[in-house]
């Protein structure tokens, strides 16, 4: 019985994807669209409420298109859990204009793995999304289709529906696909493939930093450096304002300091083992270091990093806070003794994204681990500590310093930077792309 509804689910799936091809190359029946026209597809495996930290990028670019003159649907995964508070309140920064579309993931059709494509997010996952824009989509057709990944899916997704409507690709890489170095992204046996056909169609493909272009660049030959450029994360001023000590535990933060770690734990090289090692070592050694600090890791975890967590040696120096809506995250980081950035050798292509907003509180960074591109930014605009990994001694000088408010110089950069990087400077930045390849329809 198992083998025979293989068969059949793998028989369902060569169905849907010959239809895709098919369609995709056929001329479309509609009339041409005005060149005017400016409507964007963009296609994102996550999108408020859903929420993790690939979510506000592609949230911003919804929140702040309209106002650059250009209609936003969306199409997404289902959203497999509860909403929290922080992606309902993400999800209230998204205008009612903006039209979101969701696939149903999982429909319990599971092809031969041996005999079918098999991509990170789901092949057929990305057929149910070039379904669903032909069927809803088909009065009001996008001038450009823009994909964000991960998921990569959204990649394949978006190079059928860009084809079956005639309109400019754009890929927006924020982070690698293939060329990625952490298990977040769940290659198949074919995903080497699509990313080459991806890069072969895009008319314009973005990067988050100028290490990941190059390296791109220089391992795939079909990507021509002529469509690339880079756009980075950014952060939302007008989340910096409201009340303070709205996180659990903010009680205690009065009578310690708090060093503080925001965002997702095991993703990005930043599972905190080997930190909590070496903090274990200062505070062996330095009892009234143990005393002031008290250390807080905010949002999700990983079932992997838990164990870390729970045997640190000072539980009582440990806060573990679940995610809390961006408005509350953005004060904690303000309120902050210092703000953990840990940092290893596989992320030096990466620029994290909560680098943007830890700069913009003006709070000190300790950058735990590697040389790379975040740690370079940090030094360069006397932002905080660089601490090596393993380096309890540097550790020490760095929480010494901390504790006496002997703080690096900040330099005159960073507001001209900050300012040059919010959401709004970066959704203008995609829609001027958007803009330049509306006019060569």
């Amino acid at each position: 019985m198992g083998n025979f509804k293989t068969f059949k689910d793998t028989l369902i799936g060569y169905k849907r994807w010959l239809e895709a091809i098919l369609l995709s190359r056929a001329v479309n029946p509609k009339p041409p669209r005005q060149l005017a026209a400016r409507n964007l597809l963009l296609i994102a495996s996550t999108f408020p409420p859903a929420i993790n930290g690939g979510a506000y990028r592609p949230a911003a670019l919804a929140k702040y298109g309209p106002e650059f003159g250009w209609a936003i649907t969306v199409i997404s995964d289902s959203i497999a859990k509860a909403p929290t508070p922080a992606g309902l309140h993400l999800a209230d920064t998204v205008p009612k204009g903006v039209r979101v579309l969701r696939i149903e993931n999982n429909t319990g059709i599971k092809p031969s793995w041996r005999w079918y494509s098999h991509i990170d997010g789901g092949f057929l996952n990305a057929l149910s999304m070039f379904r669903l824009a032909r069927r809803e989509l088909a009065e009001n057709p996008p001038s450009a289709v823009m994909a964000s990944g991960p998921r990569f899916h959204s990649f394949v997704a978006a190079y059928y529906i860009a084809r079956y409507y005639k309109a400019k690709l754009i890929l927006d890489y924020r982070d690698e696909w293939t060329e990625c170095p952490f298990d977040f992204v769940v290659k198949g046996n074919a995903d080497r493939w699509w990313e080459k056909r991806c890069l072969r169609k895009a008319d314009k493909v973005i990067f988050t930093t100028n290490a990941q272009l190059e390296h791109q660049v220089k391992v795939f030959r079909e990507l021509d450096r002529s469509k690339c450029c880079v756009i980075p994360n950014g952060w939302e001023p007008s989340d910096f304002v409201g009340d303070k000590n709205q996180f659990n535990g903010a009680a205690e933060a009065v009578s310690k300091l708090s060093i503080s770690f925001v965002g997702a734990l095991g993703t990005t090289g930043n599972s905190p083992g080997n930190l909590l090692t070496t903090i274990e070592k200062v505070f062996d050694r330095r009892k009234d270091l143990l005393q002031r600090f008290k250390i807080y890791f905010v949002g999700d975890k990983s079932e992997e990093d838990l164990p870390a967590l729970n045997d640190f040696r000072y539980p009582e120096s440990i806060g573990l806070v679940e995610n809390l809506p961006r408005g509350d995250a953005y004060r904690l980081m303000r309120e902050s003794a210092a703000l953990l950035l840990i940092y290893g050798k596989s992320a030096a292509r990466y620029m994290p994204g909560r680098v943007f907003p830890y700069i913009a509180a003006g709070t000190p960074l300790i950058v735990y681990g590697a040389e790379g591109e975040a740690a370079d930014l940090v030094k360069d605009f006397g932002a905080g500590y660089i601490v090596a990994e393993s380096d309890d001694g540097a550790l020490e000088r760095a929480l010494d310093d901390i504790a006496e408010g002997r703080h690096p110089q900040r330099s005159d950069k960073v507001k001209p930077w900050l300012d040059g990087h919010t959401y709004e400077k970066m959704a203008q930045r995609i829609i001027a792309l958007a803009e330049g390849l509306a006019g060569q329809c």
